[in-house]
């Protein structure tokens, strides 16, 4: 089939896992205390990756609330097209209701939907 795109999915590697889980817990500890949604990443970043940029969200549930910093991009240095996105995990109750409300489809003007 002509301009079918095929993806191939890797074996489980331990290592690999472990180094997915190292950036996640860098994410939780550029968060600290959540007093900034662009934390300064450590110097030097983890071996083999370089920082690409910040993720934030606001918090919705009860009132809208400011930016804050839930994880990073980072790019393997090895592989220019490989990125990885760290996300930190629920923070407070705020982000747990976050979370089961995000649960629930909400149907937003000017966005499109996925089935």
């Amino acid at each position: 089939m002509s301009g079918v795109h095929q993806t191939t999915t890797d074996s489980y590697d331990p290592a690999r896992a472990v180094e997915y889980g190292q950036l996640i817990q860098l994410a939780y500890d550029m968060y600290g205390n959540g007093q900034s949604p662009t934390p300064a990443p450590p110097t030097p970043f983890q071996d083999g990756y370089t920082f690409t940029a910040w993720v934030q969200m606001k918090d919705f549930f009860i009132k809208e609330g400011d930016w804050t910093f839930y994880g990073f991009i980072a790019q393997r240095t090895s592989k220019a097209n490989e990125f990885v996105l760290a996300i930190r995990g629920t923070g407070n109750n705020i982000e747990w209701l976050d979370d089961i409300t995000s649960m629930v489809p909400v149907p937003m003007a000017g966005f499109g939907e996925v089935d």
